[in-house]
């Protein structure tokens, strides 16, 4: 889940409530700051959590210190027990859209014929898709804004987002035989990364090139 933030800035929160409801042999990992009151217990054969806070004053705008969702009262929610199966998870997603053909092949040779070593090669690879494949979001269905299109798709349309661009890149490279490799990151300043709750916390798809 999304961190669910029961502040906001410039405003008092009196009270607010994050109420979770899941099977009973469904374990949810959650963390919550200490202000934050959680409560679980069961009912019509459902685990319920309740995340609750009270009187928590407003926030108010400081240019000159730590990020707001630094400081602000949140909890955290995943039905993920384990990194691991994040990562099985994104894998199982980029399976479908690593594709390759002639074109990809192609393509990568002909932007690469006469350069040599692999850091001038993948700059040249790189360079051509950052000027000729445009950034553009394409969010066809929910899914596409998290998993990538597939790869001839975006070179023959000549456009897509973070993620499609990098996974043109890695089947380019990969067709020099270069081990290139899919990376998130975040770019946004959202506070601590939540390593006991594993989640979609990453804005942001590159390439990792060991």
């Amino acid at each position: 889940f999304s961190p669910w933030r029961f502040q906001k800035a410039n405003a008092r929160t009196s009270r607010a409530e994050w109420i979770l409801a899941s099977p009973p042999d469904k374990k949810l990992e959650i963390e919550s700051s200490k202000k934050v009151k959680h409560r679980t217990f069961q009912e019509d054969s459902q685990q319920i959590h309740a995340l609750t806070i009270e009187d928590s004053p407003a926030l108010l705008p400081d240019p000159h210190t730590i990020a707001a969702h630094q400081y602000l009262q949140q909890a955290y929610a995943s039905t993920l027990s384990d990194w691991e199966t994040y990562v099985d998870w994104e894998l199982n997603r980029l399976r479908d859209a690593l594709t390759m053909n002639d074109a990809i092949r192609g393509q990568a040779e002909e932007l690469t014929e006469g350069v040599e070593g692999k850091q001038k090669k993948l700059h040249a690879l790189s360079h051509w898709i950052k000027e000729n494949i445009r950034y553009e979001q394409d969010y066809d269905d929910k899914i596409a804004r998290i998993k990538p299109h597939d790869t001839m798709k975006v070179l023959d349309r000549k456009y897509g987002d973070c993620k499609d661009k990098s996974t043109l890149l890695i089947q380019m490279a990969r067709s020099l035989g270069i081990d290139a490799r899919y990376a998130l990151i975040r770019t946004r300043n959202r506070g601590p990364l939540q390593k006991a709750v594993p989640g979609l916390y990453f804005n942001h798809a590159i390439v990792h090139v060991p």
